[in-house]
């Protein structure tokens, strides 16, 4: 029971930390509009991506040092946990530059709105 408790703890960590990173950088593109034509989303996908990737191997490591007397870290892998949140937000990412996109093409046809 505690090691299933703790993991859940973790695997929320992780999805914290993918959101914190999914909003810094949506903040900064908003800051920097004009600038935010020139971004890639394939650029932006592979930072989440590192961002995601740090929390869980970090957020691992410290439930290897929780749980290392009472079973191995393998028995409760956070993986799948990693790559919900990658995909998730690769999704949002995708979804943000469809947007910034539509609404360029929209100022365009419809410069007095």
């Amino acid at each position: 029971m505690y090691c299933l408790a703790v993991k859940e703890v973790c695997e929320r960590e992780i999805e914290i930390r993918s959101v914190l990173a999914w909003q810094a950088i949506v903040r900064i593109m908003r800051t920097l509009a004009a600038e935010a034509s020139t971004v890639e989303p394939s650029d932006v996908k592979i930072y989440i991506r590192e961002k995601i990737s740090v929390a869980h191997a970090e957020i691992t490591d410290v439930l290897g040092q929780n749980l290392f007397n009472v079973m191995k870290i393998e028995q409760l892998p956070l993986n799948e946990t990693r790559d919900h949140a990658i995909e998730k937000h690769e999704v949002e990412i995708d979804l943000y530059f469809d947007s910034i996109r539509l609404s360029a093409e929209a100022a365009k046809q419809f410069p007095d709105r």
